[in-house]
C-alpha cells in the first residue's frame, strides 16, 4: 500500500482526518481499517509508513501520526 497524488473519481470516498484529506477506493477501507499513517525520519530513512490490522504501528513510535477508520467523515 502507497500514498500518492491522484485525482478523485467515482469509485472514491474522501475521509478527512485531523485536517488532512485522504482519499481510497470504496470499500477498501471496511477492508484494512484500523489505518495508521507515520512520517519516519531517522538516519538511514524519511518517508511515510503505512500500517494496517495487525500490522499497526507500536505507540512508543515517535513523530506525527494519522489515524483512519472506516468511517466517512
Amino acid at each position: 500500500m502507497v500514498l500518492t497524488l491522484d485525482e478523485l473519481n467515482d469509485n472514491d470516498e474522501v475521509f478527512q482526518v485531523e485536517g488532512l484529506t485522504f482519499v481510497a477506493k470504496k470499500g477498501l477501507m471496511e477492508k484494512i481499517s484500523p489505518v495508521k499513517i507515520d512520517y519516519k525520519v531517522n538516519f538511514f530513512e524519511k518517508g511515510f509508513v503505512i500500517a494496517f490490522g495487525s500490522g499497526m504501528l507500536p505507540p512508543d513510535n515517535d513523530g506525527p501520526k494519522c489515524a483512519l477508520s472506516g468511517e466517512n467523515k
